[in-house]
Order: structure tokens, then C-alpha cells, then sequence
């Protein structure tokens, strides 16, 4: 993986194919049980929505909305979650500031089973070791109109790097929207297989994810990694 580790230093940025690299076979077919697509899919794990405005009405100020509900004790369903985004919160927003928006959930045991596929990437790239690393994982879900606008994320801490595992079936049309451009160039489609890093130790490249249009929506598993001997490690994203 020297061609990897080579990208991520000079671009800020690599994907690949596990298929393509022998030593992640065992990890390309253990992972496709998490595989989505319009009738199986990991929407059960869905307990909040991150919305990004310019402006709230009303007020003058910049805002960085992310708004969380608790799942175990009003909501129970993605379909409920929703609901409650678009009646008790959408209708506060200037939609001509509106930015971007889309859907997240963590669950503790599909996340412990990915941290050993992130630690072995991170593992491979950077050449540190579990012990060392704290992750801020979870699922993003981005149905049709969701988007994320061309951004560089800058630096935050000894954050290390952003790693995104894509989950859509083979079936999943990249003419749909979903796909991560970096650099408003090369394209990551979010089929089940392709890895996308960002580098934060050294880079800060430009990236968005393409509106979604049609299918049935964009799946990734999402973990921004950090060492842990920091004392501002990001809660956040």
C-alpha cells in the first residue's frame, strides 16, 4: 500500500478497492453482511439528523446546527426521527441560507466490528497501532436532497484522518448523487468496497458529496480518528 500512503502525503487524499488488496480479502467478505440497499438496509440505527445553515431566522449569527433526539425515549423509528426534523425544525430555517443536511446513528456493536477494519487501514497508511487511537464513528445516511457542499475541514487537535467506508450495494447507480469529489476532480462512488481517506496530519484537501437525486440513498460508515494522548480531541465533526 506505498502508492496509498504515498497519495495521502502528496494529495491530502486516497481511495481504493479492499478487493483490489489481498491483505483485506478476509475483511471485503466479512463486511458485505452490512451491505445497503432498498430493502436491507441499517436505517434501525438512524437517532439524529445534522442540519447546516447559514442563518436561523431571525438572527444575525453564522450557525452550526446538529440536532440530536434520543432514540430510547420518544423515538423509536427513522420514519418517526424524520418527522420530527421537518415539523419542529425545518420550519425554523431560512431555506435561501439552507446549506446541507443529512441523517446519522451510532450502535456500539456495529461500531466496535469496524474499528478493527479502521485500525487495520490506519494501521497500513500511518503505522499506528490500536492502543494509540480514538475514534468518533457512526453511520451517515444522506437521502435525496442531501448533500454536503465543497468544504476543506481543516486541522483540529491530533486528528489524524477521516475515513469513510462506503456501504451501497452493487446495484447502486452513481448517477443517483452520493459520490465524493475531492479536489472537484476525482470521484469516489459509495459502493460497498471503496475506502476514501482524508489526511489531517499533513493535508486539508477540498472535498463535497454530490446531491443525492434518486435510489435509494447514500451509505457510509464515517470515523474521524485521532491519537488519544490528546487533550482536545474533537467530540465533534
Amino acid at each position: 500500500m506505498e502508492n496509498l500512503k504515498k497519495e495521502l502525503q502528496e494529495k491530502g487524499y486516497t481511495f481504493f478497492k479492499m478487493q483490489d488488496y489481498p491483505q483485506f480479502e478476509e475483511e471485503y467478505q466479512y463486511f458485505k453482511k452490512y451491505i445497503c440497499n432498498s430493502e436491507t438496509n441499517l436505517l434501525n440505527i438512524i437517532a439524529s439528523v445534522r442540519a447546516d445553515g447559514h442563518y436561523l431566522k431571525n438572527s444575525p449569527k453564522f450557525v452550526h446546527k446538529n440536532i440530536g433526539f434520543n432514540i430510547n425515549e420518544t423515538l423509536e423509528t427513522f420514519e418517526q426521527i424524520e418527522h420530527k426534523f421537518n415539523t419542529e425544525t425545518l420550519p425554523h430555517i431560512d431555506f435561501e441560507s439552507f446549506n446541507q443536511y443529512w441523517y446519522y446513528g451510532q450502535n456500539v456493536d456495529i461500531n466496535n466490528d469496524f474499528k478493527k477494519l479502521i485500525n487495520k487501514i490506519v494501521l497500513k497508511l500511518y503505522g499506528e497501532e490500536s492502543q494509540n487511537l480514538s475514534d468518533l464513528m457512526f453511520l451517515s445516511y444522506y437521502k435525496k436532497g442531501c448533500f454536503l457542499k465543497p468544504h476543506r475541514d481543516g486541522k483540529s487537535g491530533t486528528r489524524i484522518c477521516a475515513i469513510l467506508i462506503y456501504l451501497n450495494d452493487e446495484d447502486y447507480n452513481t448517477e443517483w448523487g452520493g459520490n465524493i469529489i475531492f479536489e472537484g476532480t476525482e470521484t469516489v462512488a459509495p459502493i460497498y468496497g471503496n475506502i476514501a481517506v482524508l489526511d489531517f496530519k499533513e493535508g486539508n484537501c477540498l472535498h463535497e458529496v454530490q446531491e443525492v437525486i434518486g435510489g435509494y440513498g447514500r451509505y457510509a460508515i464515517l470515523d474521524f480518528v485521532s491519537l488519544v494522548d490528546s487533550n482536545n480531541t474533537p467530540d465533534s465533526y
